[in-house]
């Protein structure tokens, strides 16, 4: 249950979270406006089979600042169609993934999911 202690600890805490653990991607919004480099936190999951069966995905749990300028507000996100480009695994090559869902949101923070196929 989310309470207003657990909205401003969020809101308290993640430029720091951000800033520590942070990775860069592009965020490129589906209605032609301008991609824009933000700061996210990557929570790679464990390859998956994809739902065509045909090879693996990787689930992807992406969180960012929910602010029109840092981040993504929650108004602005649209599920499979904007992307962000970012790597699906460490090292590799930065691929741009569809937002395939929007798990949580808060005053501070969106969390979206992507899937990747790995490189």
């Amino acid at each position: 249950m989310t309470n207003r202690h657990h909205v401003n600890f969020a809101a308290a805490a993640l430029p720091s979270l951000l800033y520590e653990a942070g990775e860069s991607v592009i965020y490129t919004p589906t209605g032609g406006g301008s991609a824009r480099t933000i700061t996210a936190l990557i929570e790679r999951q464990e390859a998956e089979v994809s739902a065509t069966g045909r090879g693996t995905q990787v689930p992807i749990r992406v969180q960012v600042a929910n602010d029109s300028t840092s981040g993504i507000t929650t108004n602005e996100v649209v599920v499979n169609g904007d992307t962000l480009t970012l790597a699906v695994r460490p090292g590799e090559t930065a691929q741009a993934l569809l937002i395939s869902a929007v798990l949580e949101t808060t005053a501070a923070m969106l969390t979206v999911m992507c899937h990747g196929s790995p490189n």
